[in-house]
């Protein structure tokens, strides 16, 4: 059996994420086993498009390649050393690693996307010059000719959602030979900046929107894949908090020399008493929270931009949903999804409802009594949740459920009309499958 490993980061706009993934090649024209587990997972914040000064237009290459990438290298490294000391009894470990040549992947998403194409570059040529300076130091290589655009690269929203399919199913076992009934599950991410979706409709879609995944001879999907630039919880958060600050008389008129006088913004989306500074135009706002739970709901709801209008682009049976996005039609009764990321740290970390469907009813209770608490409270009931994280997650969670049921027009379990005793759950979040993170990376491997 042939073993090959692979290091794949995803450098996302709050972080980076290395995963070292094991592949053992099966059979000729089956899928090889891809393995991995929590130990040779690692995080690093922030995201590498934070390196990025917009006001000095520079980039600390340095600071982020040593802090980021190149720590997470190491982290790796020392595990893999140690995992294979215990397998190999300690024999010419050290010779086994110098004789590995594993392929590195930095592939970059949302907040990447964001930055200015000259800072694009920069960052991403500045990754790929200091990997080659490495190359002879660890087994993790890049290639002539390979790094720029291919190793290290910004990955488009569409290549994003076909990975995380692929992983999702692939770590289900719905691509197996044996997998008789061809039923898959869509893929759904939220994160900071972006928000995607990727399935395979089981009504007829347009063929032009579509894309189609080849994996073997005999194995190919038809996939509907779309992000939502902007639509990430941090996006929304920024979006949202201009809205509100503009919603003021003074900060919206004809006037040069009285704008912007009134610092202070209170926002129903934020904690009783919870306080956060954003700033805007160059000026710090203070943000007061009063966490009025069924105001949020509102306030965040024309977020979505439902009011544009969709070009269905001869999709007859497509369903309008958000920022003139049409998507094909989804049935209720029989197609499945899983919700990674946003989706699943919120429910799991506040509510533990991850890993189940996701009750309606239970989860706005839930985020009503969370909102409407006063602050410290909360950080006395959430003593390990970072302070940032703690007090935006009244708006975050706000913003699933509008994502969710609004914009994607997902059914509420016990409330709306759909038959739930089959199998055919329509969402529930995941987090990993057999001791395995759930992430698009894993698609990249295969």
């Amino acid at each position: 059996m042939d073993t090959k490993y692979i290091i794949v980061l995803d450098a996302g706009s709050s972080g980076t994420r290395s995963f070292l993934y094991k592949i053992e090649n099966n059979k000729k024209g089956s899928l090889p086993k891809v393995t991995t587990s929590k130990s040779f997972t690692f995080r690093n914040q922030p995201g590498i498009s934070s390196y990025y000064d917009f006001n000095k237009k520079k980039v600390n290459l340095k600071e982020l390649f040593e802090d980021n990438v190149e720590d997470l290298f190491k982290k790796t490294l020392k595990q893999l050393k140690h995992d294979l000391k215990e397998e190999m009894n300690d024999e010419n470990v050290d010779d086994y690693i110098d004789s590995l040549e594993i392929p590195v992947y930095i592939q970059a998403t949302a907040g990447m996307r964001l930055l200015p194409e000259k800072a694009q570059n920069e960052i991403l040529g500045g990754i790929c010059d200091n990997l080659f300076d490495k190359n002879d130091d660890w087994p993790f290589k890049v290639f002539e000719n390979k790094c720029l655009g291919n190793q290290v690269a910004i990955i488009d929203g569409q290549m994003e959602g076909v990975y995380g399919w692929l992983s999702l199913n692939y770590q289900l076992g719905t691509l197996e030979e044996s997998n008789d009934n061809d039923i898959t599950y869509g893929f759904m991410d939220m994160g900071g900046a972006s928000q995607q979706i990727a399935f395979s409709p089981s009504v007829n879609a347009n063929k032009k929107q579509g894309s189609i995944l080849k994996l073997t001879a005999d194995n190919q999907y038809n996939l509907f894949v779309k992000t939502w630039l902007g639509f990430g919880t941090n996006q929304a958060r920024k979006r949202y908090l201009q809205q509100l600050i503009m919603l003021n008389l003074e900060n919206n008129n004809d006037f040069d020399d009285d704008d912007f006088t009134n610092r202070i913004i209170y926002d129903n989306c934020l904690p009783v008493n919870a306080e956060q500074d954003f700033v805007f135009n160059n000026k710090k706002f203070e943000i007061k929270g009063l966490g009025d739970f069924e105001s949020c709901e509102r306030m965040i709801y024309p977020l979505l931009l439902k009011h544009i209008p969709c070009d269905d682009n001869d999709d007859l049976e497509g369903e309008c949903l958000f920022n003139g996005v049409t998507v094909p039609k989804i049935d209720f009764n029989k197609d499945r999804f899983v919700g990674i990321s946003e989706y699943y740290y919120l429910t799991k970390d506040l509510f533990d409802m991850s890993d189940k469907p996701i009750n309606f009813i239970t989860l706005e209770q839930n985020i009503k009594k969370f909102c409407e608490t006063d602050y410290e409270v909360l950080k006395s009931k959430y003593p390990d949740l970072p302070d940032d994280l703690l007090s935006g997650s009244c708006f975050k969670l706000n913003w699933l459920t509008n994502v969710l049921h609004e914009g994607f027009q997902f059914p509420r379990l016990d409330i709306d009309n759909i038959d739930y005793t089959n199998d055919y759950i329509p969402f529930m979040t995941m987090g990993e499958v057999d001791d395995m993170e759930l992430s698009w990376t894993m698609g990249k491997a295969l």
